[in-house]
């Protein structure tokens, strides 16, 4: 017998053996990412500016973002339908951009640089 949602919904899709390669290589790049930081000294390694544009930074930056903004589209689905979760988004990235923005100016006013430790 088939339950409620797969009757409504029809059948479950399956991610294909292209999509599941995708998935690992992105899996394999976040984690190699993140033992490059580690084997660095861990996050107290970035205190100086150069280290801004570190590649394995930038990729945990940006799954991060990434995953910060799926989260809240699919909190925002559960809580308010499929019609908010893609406002959500968009407005979760936003606000995120502007605290970065705004820790930047902080940081700025307060040491002199955009990226401070201290």
């Amino acid at each position: 017998m088939q339950d409620s949602d797969s009757i409504r919904n029809g059948p479950a899709m399956r991610t294909g053996p292209v999509g599941r390669l995708a998935r690992l290589v992105l899996a394999v790049v976040a984690i190699a990412s993140f033992v490059s930081i580690a084997d660095q000294g861990g996050p107290s390694s970035f205190q100086g500016s150069r280290n801004l544009l570190e590649p394995s930074l930038l990729v945990l930056d940006a799954v991060m973002l990434a995953l910060f903004v799926n989260l809240v589209g699919v909190i925002a689905t559960i809580v308010s339908g499929r019609d908010a979760a893609s406002r959500s988004r968009l407005v979760a990235f936003v606000v995120l951009i502007a605290a970065i923005g705004a820790a930047g100016a902080t940081s700025q006013a307060a040491h002199g640089t955009v990226w401070a430790s201290r």
